[in-house]
């Protein structure tokens, strides 16, 4: 007897955008898509009727937020723990599974976070102001993470290795060195790569993890559970924070790696003699002894690369030059974007104008002060635009790349997004959490809707094809969406109930809550500059006169403006969400 043929197969690659407090929504996302793959597995070990196709979720990248979530993904993908719906009143719903909080996405991401351990004042307290917030209960939602363990689950969908890729803000930078034809003495051309990343391969055997292409070289290679080797986990979690070092706002963070990862970071276009693209390395100073070890401080990510989609993508197409099938019939993998903030398409604000009285035409009014949040935006901005991107997203034949995003909830005509966390920078989902708890159940819903109706293939298809044949039309139809399509991922079990919304979580926060957490660290913050700007004054009298100085000019002019400053942005914040 013939051994039977495999089941073709769905190559998936999730990229999770940058999200700061809306990581809330991109783990409602994960929670409900790691369920409807559970159920589909259930369902097809009990050799019930149904799609047979499979699926391969193969890597995931992240930025910021979405990084945290990444090495969340990472962290739960061996184990069993309850998946967590929310009803519209915020009563929580764990299917008889177990507690909640024994869910590290929304442990994480809706229990732990909040303002007001952000708000705390230990750090300062310790003589450390590395940012305005106060980083402890970051370190120590990674540092519980990482000693997460339940029951095991076999999830034999995740390829093992499962490529996990974080992106970092490098404020060193890589160099590189472009060779113009001539004279080579000044006809080179040097640059600094600061849009940076770090690769890490989970699980596999040796045989599996040996045979890696040569563009994962330079990726870490890990057990596949992160108690089993803690300390290589370590550097894991390290970069996802790295990769949310929101700037002012949350400390940077010091990455040490080996400088030879950057060895097979870019690859010439011409191919070597055995076949392979010819790696570019980096020019170092000295090419025979680069940085040992290289280090640098990084930033958040966002600032770089917010949707770090291509990190995904070259792993599902096989490499740098390869590109995935687009077209209906032929795709058999995805880039699967989660992204909270898809930003609206406007007009920008016109320049401001004056008449020019020697002219009398008008002129530019931008002083040199009020040039830097453009400029700042812009490049920003600018780092992100890539017209590929661009050009594909208006090509509805391309069937290769999704997103998900925010849509459809409660939220009252008045609000300025979909998800509670919208606005104040998408910081303002720290300062409730019912704001999170709502963004998390958005996620789990649009997560669901996306799956039934819009992450499908033509019946044509060769997988759905084969994966769907020897079902009758009644039961076609129940996986059918409204354009004929079938699912490449269809909903059974727990996950075809459908999800419901939780209620706009209006009045439920005050700013009397958080202003005295607010008054301390300012308070705190001031005392620290006063204590070392003191230290560097040494005359008695100087100093009694510089604290007599510094502490009245806080008092009379500078903690009321703050506080008056933070109030209204607060306020303005939640007036603009209709909370």
């Amino acid at each position: 007897m013939s051994e039977r043929a495999p089941p073709p197969t769905f190559k998936i690659g999730l990229s999770l955008a940058g999200a700061v407090s809306a990581g809330a929504y991109t783990a409602g996302v994960l929670d409900f898509l790691l369920e409807a793959l559970d159920c589909w597995t259930a369902a097809q070990a009990r050799d019930e009727p149904l799609p047979r196709h499979r699926v391969s979720l193969e890597t995931a990248s992240g930025a910021s937020a979405g990084a945290m979530c990444a090495a969340l993904l990472a962290i739960v993908l061996p184990y069993r723990f309850p998946h967590v719906r929310i009803a519209a009143n915020g009563e929580l719903d764990t299917q008889g599974q177990g507690l909640a909080s024994s869910n590290p996405l929304y442990r994480a991401w809706v229990e732990t976070i909040d303002i007001q351990p952000l708000l705390a004042t230990a750090d300062l307290d310790r003589g450390e102001f590395d940012a305005l917030l106060n980083c402890d209960v970051i370190d120590a939602i990674l540092h519980r993470s990482l000693l997460y363990s339940a029951t095991p689950q076999s999830r034999p969908y995740v390829t093992r290795p499962f490529v996990v890729r974080f992106a970092l803000g490098n404020l060193r930078g890589v160099p590189y060195r472009i060779d113009f034809r001539g004279n080579k003495k000044v006809n080179d051309e040097a640059m600094t790569e600061h849009a940076d990343y770090q690769g890490f391969l989970l699980g596999g055997d040796a045989a599996h993890v040996d045979a890696m292409p040569d563009y994962l070289c330079g990726h870490a290679r890990l057990a596949a559970e992160s108690i089993a080797d803690l300390p290589q986990w370590q550097a894991l979690g390290d970069a996802a924070i790295a990769s949310g070092a929101f700037p002012l706002f949350l400390k940077p963070r010091l990455i040490t790696r080996d400088a030879g990862d950057y060895g097979w970071r870019h690859f010439a276009e011409a191919s070597t003699p055995s076949g392979k693209p010819k790696p570019i390395p980096p020019a170092w100073a000295d090419p025979n002894k680069p940085p040992a070890p290289y280090s640098f401080a990084s930033v958040d990510a966002g600032m770089y690369n917010n949707e770090p989609f291509e990190l995904v993508r070259e792993v599902i197409a096989g490499g740098p030059g390869c590109s995935n099938p687009r077209d209906a019939q032929a795709a058999n993998g995805a880039v699967l974007m989660v992204a909270p903030f898809m930003s609206t398409p406007d007009d920008g604000p016109a320049p401001q104008t004056v008449i020019d009285p020697v002219t009398q035409r008008p002129r530019l009014r931008l002083p040199p002060l009020s040039q830097i949040l453009p400029l700042i935006g812009g490049w920003i901005m600018q780092s992100r635009f890539n017209p590929l991107d661009l050009a594909m997203a208006y090509d509805e034949s391309v069937y290769s790349r999704f997103v998900i995003a925010p849509t459809g909830s409660k939220a009252p005509e008045a609000s300025a997004e979909w998800i509670a966390s919208g606005t104040l920078q998408g910081f303002l989902g720290f300062f409730h959490e019912d704001f999170r708890k709502h963004d998390f159940q958005l996620g789990r819903r649009n997560c669901q809707q996306f799956l039934r109706e819009h992450f499908t293939l033509p019946a044509d298809n060769p997988i759905v094809r084969e994966g769907y044949a020897g079902l009758d039309e009644t039961a076609l139809q129940r996986y059918r969406n409204s354009d004929g399509q079938l699912p490449i991922i269809p909903l059974l079990g727990a996950a075809s109930v459908d999800e419901g919304l939780m209620d706009w979580p209006a009045d439920r926060f005050t700013l009397d809550a958080v202003m005295p957490s607010i008054e301390q660290r300012l308070d705190a913050l001031f005392r620290l500059h006063r204590a070392q700007a003191l230290a560097g004054t040494s005359s008695w009298l100087a100093r009694q006169v510089l604290r007599f100085g510094l502490s009245a000019l806080w008092s009379l002019v500078g903690r009321a403006a703050l506080k008056k400053r933070i109030a209204g942005a607060i306020t303005a914040a939640i007036q603009r969400q209709a909370l």
